[in-house]
């Protein structure tokens, strides 16, 4: 699926280490910690990606997802009671984007790859 926008992917790291949990986005606690990215590198292109936590409500995951993808919002998303949190989230996540050591991701000693997980 990347392939095709990115080139081969050679690379995923991450910004976070593994003894480090996933800010709860479910509170106003996500503000004082940095915000969880992948970056996948291709040959052509790098691409990050947000970490959005399983248990984030799905009306706040999908308004993640479509403003971190800039897509196009209609009234009704912009005046949702979590419009503003998401698009505080995402300008947090974009901030945080060139802090800290990124990490390559765990290899999947199983397989010999580079997992996608935690």
């Amino acid at each position: 699926m990347l392939h095709g926008r990115l080139g081969e992917v050679i690379d995923i790291s991450v910004n976070w280490s593994m003894s480090e949990n996933l800010p709860d986005l479910n509170s106003r606690h996500w503000q004082n910690k940095h915000q969880h990215l992948m970056a996948i590198t291709g040959r052509d292109c790098t691409a990050n990606l947000l970490v959005i936590p399983s248990l984030t409500p799905g009306t706040l995951a999908g308004l993640l997802l479509r403003i971190a993808a800039g897509l196009p919002l209609s009234a009704a998303h912009q005046a949702a009671p979590l419009f503003r949190t998401a698009a505080e989230i995402v300008e947090a996540a974009r901030s945080d984007g060139g802090h800290g050591v990124v990490a390559p991701a765990p290899k999947d000693v199983t397989r010999g790859r580079r997992s996608s997980t935690r």
